[in-house]
């Protein structure tokens, strides 16, 4: 049986693939959530690390100062921040990356409010990690940390990034770049977008839907789908009117086929999605998430 959960201000929820909600879990502010085969990890009040080996959540550990903004099961947990740091999980602590915060191009990276930057997503593809600091780019690690290699233009304000297949995506303010050498070259798909500002993407099969609007404030905001070696972009006539500001989470439960209900409850569009128990959410289907985790890739989101 398909479950989908999402994170939300007020906690866990699960709905059925019919958008039917089921029982909620956590009931704190919930800001990501990801799974690891059978198991969930939450980043909860945006401080504290949360895990589920089964059905019976723990505390695991507080990150101190800062807001914990996205999580990642790489080759361990990893959590991104505020101020653009990146963080470990080594026995029961949040370890911090001292090569990232070393990482060449950091003084160059910023806001456009003027604020510091914050590291916004995280995706990996076989040895490879790629983090997304915004705005600063998208960095990569070959060498588990050891050191990273900023891979585009800053300017491109990438928002996410996602990968699949051996390909890099990153919804961008231009639209969606695209990389198939490990982020060296990028080519940028804007046709069929009636605005450009991607804040969005994740791959379903052999497609990818993009969330895009004109702007940091949403307008004409949408959720795209195009292949995913290319191509203009479309609008399905099915998608659901449900954006009453940018999407920032996609959902897709096969890639034919488009179902947002889920995130269609009272105040909930936008809310982040997560995968358990070999069901479908957060932007793959079955057959996708068992690909990724072949590749080592597990969707962020």
């Amino acid at each position: 049986m398909v479950r989908i959960i999402t994170a939300t201000r007020d906690g866990l929820h699960t709905f059925d693939e019919r958008g039917h909600e089921g029982p909620g879990d956590l009931q704190r502010e919930v800001n990501a959530v990801v799974r690891d085969d059978a198991e969930l990890w939450a980043i909860v009040d945006r401080a504290e690390l949360w895990h589920a080996p089964e059905d019976e959540w723990r505390h695991v550990a507080t990150l101190e100062g800062l807001d914990a903004t996205c999580l990642a099961m790489t080759d361990a947990i990893h959590v991104g921040s505020s101020q653009a740091r990146l963080f470990r999980l080594i026995d029961g602590t949040l370890e911090p990356v001292a090569s990232f915060d070393a990482a060449e191009g950091r003084g160059t990276w910023y806001t456009p409010w003027g604020g510091p930057p914050a590291t916004r997503s995280i995706s990996e593809w076989d040895g490879d990690m790629y983090v997304n600091v915004h705005v600063g780019g998208i960095l990569r690690t070959s060498d588990g940390g050891a050191s990273w290699i900023p891979t585009i233009d800053i300017d491109a304000d990438v928002h996410q990034v996602a990968t699949a297949e051996g390909l890099v995506l990153a919804a961008g303010a231009h639209g969606l770049s695209t990389s198939t050498d490990r982020g060296a070259t990028w080519s940028l798909r804007a046709d069929g977008l009636e605005a450009p500002y991607a804040r969005a993407v994740v791959v379903c099969g052999g497609r990818v839907l993009v969330s895009a609007s004109d702007g940091p404030r949403g307008g004409r905001a949408g959720v795209y789908r195009g292949g995913l070696e290319g191509g203009a972009f479309e609008m399905p006539r099915r998608t659901p009117r449900v954006v009453r500001r940018q999407h920032r989470h996609l959902l897709s439960r096969r890639a034919e086929r488009w179902d947002l209900r889920g995130v269609r409850h009272r105040r909930r569009v936008g809310v982040r999605l997560g995968r358990r128990r070999g069901d479908v959410a957060g932007g793959c289907d079955r057959a996708a998430a068992d690909r990724s985790r072949a590749g080592r890739a597990r969707p962020v989101t």
